[in-house]
C-alpha cells in the first residue's frame, strides 16, 4: 500500500504496510461546502455510511462562511432547493431578514439534513494524506481537533474546491492561465445591517495563492482590512465579516474529459451531460491583454462578458485520471482556465455534489468502479431528484443578413459581430461592403467582424480608429465592455500590423490609461514578433516609457474599494523576455531589480526566468 502526502507542494508516495482502519466508510467527502455539503446529504439518504470532512465549523462554505447568499445565474433542480426551502422556513421568524437565502439558516439547514441522513461530520479537520494501492484510493489520513486519524473508504469524493486531496493524492492538475499562472482575483464579503435587512457587500480583494500558507494567511488579514472605514453610518452597521475568503479558482483537475470553452464555441459538446451550468464569462481580471486570443476576441473585440450560456458538464470531467475510487465535486473538476470563469456558480457547483453522490451509491450497491457505471442508470437518478431536468437555455446568434447590420449599426453590436464570426467566409462579402459605409458604428463593427476571421481588409479601418483615439465604449454587456480604441489596437497586434507600429509607439508614449497602454504594450510585442527588422525601435520606445522606476500602471479590482495592482513590473518582465528573446541589450532587469513586485509579479517572475531565480 502506498501513503501519499504533499511536501513542498508535490505529491510523495511511501511503501507502507497494509492498514487495518479502525474505521471503514463507504464514502468520505473532504470539505462541505457548496458541493461537499450536498454530495454529503445525498449519499446519506442513499443509505451509504458516509464521513464528512470539513476545516471550518460549518457546512456549506463560501454560501454561508463566505457569506454569498445569494444565487448568480445558474439552472434549477435538485436537493439543494428543498434545502434552501427548509432554511426559509428557519429564518422566517427567527432571524433577521436577508437578501437571498439567510446564511446561517443554511448553515443549519444543512447540517440538520446531514445528521438526519446519517452522516458523521468531522469539523475543524483537514485531510493530510491519501492510502491507495496503485492508482486505486483505500482510505485516508486527517487532522482533528482529536488528533491524527486514519479511516477506509471505498469512494473518497474531493469537493475540497481547490482539488486539495487530489493533490495530496498525487493527480495531475493545472493551475491559472497558460500565459502567467494566475488564477481568477478573490472576493471577501461583510454583512452590514441596513433598512432592518442584512445586506450582504462583496468585493475583490485581489489575488491569492492558496497553496502557499503564507500567502494565504497575509490574504485572510489583507481581505479583513479592507473593510475598515474612517466613519462608519449609525444605519450601515457591520455585523460580521465573512469566516472564509471568496477563491473562485484554484487548481483544475486533470480528468477524463476536459471541458474547454474553445471546444464549447465550436460546437464540440458532450452528448451524456449529467448537468448543465448556465453563466456568462464571468471573470473578474481586467487584465485582458494577458488573456488568450479566445477570450480577447470574445470579451475585448466582441464585448461579450455578459453574454450567457448552457455548458453540458460530462461525468468524466470528474474523474480524476489514472484513479479508482475517487471524484471531484465542485470548481476543482475537470476544464480549462477560461471554461473555470463560467462553471463555478453554486448551483451547478451543488448539483455537481449529487451528481457525485449518485454516482458513489451506483458504483458501491453495483461493486463495479466509477468509470463502469451506465449512464442512462445514472441520468435516471439524477432525473429522480430533478438534478438533471433537461433545462437548457439556449444563446441565439443572428442569421439574417438585415438584423445582422442594423446591431452593427447600433451602439450595443457584439450579438452582431460574434454571429458574422461564426458565419464566417458567406459574409464577408457584405462585411466588406459596409467598412465604406458613412456609418462610423457599421464601418466600424464590420472591421471587427473581419477582424475576427482575419480578413486583412479590416486594417485601414482599425488603423484609422487608432489615429481618431476612438474612445467610444459599445454597451453590448452590462459591465466589462472594451474602449473601441483597445479593440482595434488588439486586433492590428494580432495582425502583426508593421504599418500601424509607428503610430502605436505614439500611442504608448503619449497615453496615461492603463487598460490602453497594456493592449498597446501587447501589440507593438506582437508586431515586433512577426517583422524582426521593426524589433529596435519597438524596443527602444517601450524602454523609454517602462524604463524609468517611476513608471505606474495600475489596475483597480474593485470599483467600491481602492483595492489596486501594479501593472508597471508586470509589463517590464514580460518585455525583459520577449527583448531577450529578440537579442535587444536593455538595462530593464536592474529597474526592475529596484522595484517592489506583487505576488502575481513574482510568479510570473519564477516561470519566465526559472534558471536565473535557481541560481
Amino acid at each position: 500500500m502506498l501513503l501519499s502526502e504533499l511536501k513542498d507542494r508535490k505529491a510523495v508516495s511511501t511503501n507502507i504496510k497494509k492498514k487495518n482502519f479502525e474505521n471503514n466508510y463507504d464514502v468520505v467527502v473532504a470539505g462541505l461546502g457548496v458541493a461537499g455539503s450536498i454530495a454529503a446529504i445525498s449519499a446519506g439518504r442513499h443509505g451509504l455510511k458516509v464521513l464528512g470532512i470539513e476545516k471550518l465549523s460549518c457546512m456549506g462554505g463560501a454560501a454561508t462562511a463566505g457569506g454569498i447568499s445569494i444565487y448568480y445565474y445558474g439552472l434549477p433542480g435538485g436537493i439543494f432547493e428543498e434545502i434552501d426551502e427548509k432554511a426559509e422556513k428557519i429564518k422566517t421568524g427567527n432571524l433577521t431578514a436577508a437578501r437571498g437565502f439567510h446564511p446561517d439558516a443554511k448553515k443549519f439547514a444543512l447540517e440538520r439534513e446531514a445528521v438526519k441522513a446519517g452522516v458523521e461530520i468531522a469539523y475543524n479537520s483537514a485531510v493530510t494524506a491519501v492510502f491507495r494501492e496503485g492508482g486505486t484510493v483505500k482510505g485516508i489520513r486527517w487532522i482533528s481537533p482529536e488528533g491524527v486519524r486514519e479511516a477506509g473508504c471505498r469512494i473518497l469524493i474531493d469537493a475540497s474546491g481547490d482539488g486539495e486531496v487530489c493533490a495530496v493524492a498525487g493527480c495531475d492538475f493545472k493551475y491559472g492561465r497558460e500565459f502567467d499562472g494566475t488564477t481568477q482575483p478573490y472576493s471577501h464579503a461583510r454583512v452590514t445591517f441596513r433598512d432592518g435587512r442584512n445586506i450582504v457587500n462583496n468585493f475583490d480583494a485581489g489575488h491569492i495563492d492558496p497553496a502557499d500558507g503564507d500567502d494565504f494567511s497575509a490574504k485572510v488579514i489583507n481581505a479583513g482590512i479592507l473593510h475598515l472605514k474612517d466613519k462608519f453610518q449609525e444605519d450601515d452597521k457591520i455585523i460580521f465579516t465573512a469566516l472564509q475568503l471568496g477563491q473562485r479558482e484554484g487548481r483544475l483537475i486533470t480528468g477524463d474529459e476536459t471541458l474547454s470553452l474553445k471546444d464549447f464555441f465550436s460546437g464540440k459538446v458532450t452528448k451524456e451531460p449529467v448537468f448543465y451550468e448556465y453563466s456568462n464569462y464571468d471573470t473578474h481580471a481586467k487584465d485582458w491583454f494577458c488573456e488568450s486570443e479566445l477570450i480577447q476576441d470574445w470579451v475585448v473585440v466582441a464585448g461579450l462578458w455578459g453574454t450567457k450560456f448552457s455548458i453540458p458538464v460530462p461525468f468524466k470531467s470528474m474523474l480524476p485520471k489514472g484513479f479508482n475510487g475517487l471524484i471531484t465535486a465542485g470548481r476543482c473538476i475537470s476544464m480549462e482556465h477560461e471554461m473555470a470563469q463560467c462553471l463555478r456558480m453554486q448551483r451547478a457547483m451543488q448539483k455537481s455534489g449529487e451528481v457525485a453522490a449518485w454516482a458513489a451509491a451506483i458504483a458501491i450497491k453495483n461493486n463495479i468502479t466509477l468509470r463502469e457505471i451506465p449512464y442512462a442508470e445514472l441520468l435516471k437518478g439524477l432525473k429522480a431528484t430533478n438534478c438533471f431536468n433537461g433545462e437548457i437555455i439556449e444563446t441565439h446568434w443572428l442569421s439574417d443578413r438585415s438584423e445582422l447590420k442594423a446591431q452593427l449599426s447600433s451602439e450595443k453590436p457584439g450579438y452582431a459581430v460574434w454571429s458574422a464570426k461564426l458565419m464566417g467566409e458567406d459574409i464577408k462579402g457584405e462585411l466588406r461592403q459596409w467598412l465604406s459605409s458613412e456609418d462610423k458604428h457599421l464601418s466600424r463593427h464590420s472591421a471587427f467582424a473581419l477582424g475576427l476571421l482575419n480578413d486583412k481588409t479590416a486594417l485601414p479601418v482599425l488603423r484609422e480608429i487608432v489615429l481618431e483615439r476612438d474612445k467610444f465604449i459599445p454597451s453590448t454587456s452590462r459591465i466589462g465592455s472594451q474602449k473601441r480604441l483597445c479593440s482595434a489596437i488588439y486586433l492590428l497586434g494580432k495582425f502583426g500590423d508593421g504599418e500601424s507600429a509607428e503610430e502605436l509607439l505614439t500611442v504608448f508614449r503619449e497615453d496615461t490609461e492603463t487598460d490602453i497602454l497594456t493592449h498597446t504594450f501587447m501589440a507593438l510585442l506582437k508586431i515586433g514578433s512577426a517583422i524582426p527588422e521593426f524589433r529596435e525601435k519597438i524596443a527602444n520606445g517601450i524602454i523609454e516609457k517602462i524604463g524609468s522606476n517611476k513608471f505606474s500602471a495600475m489596475y483597480k479590482v474593485d470599483r467600491t474599494y481602492d483595492v489596486r495592482e501594479d501593472m508597471a513590473g508586470y509589463m517590464r518582465i514580460i518585455a525583459i523576455k520577449k527583448f531577450d528573446e529578440w537579442k535587444i541589450p536593455h538595462k530593464l532587469r536592474e529597474t526592475l531589480e529596484k522595484s517592489e513586485l506583487t505576488m502575481r509579479g513574482k510568479a510570473l517572475m519564477n516561470q519566465m526566468f526559472p534558471i536565473r531565480e535557481k541560481e
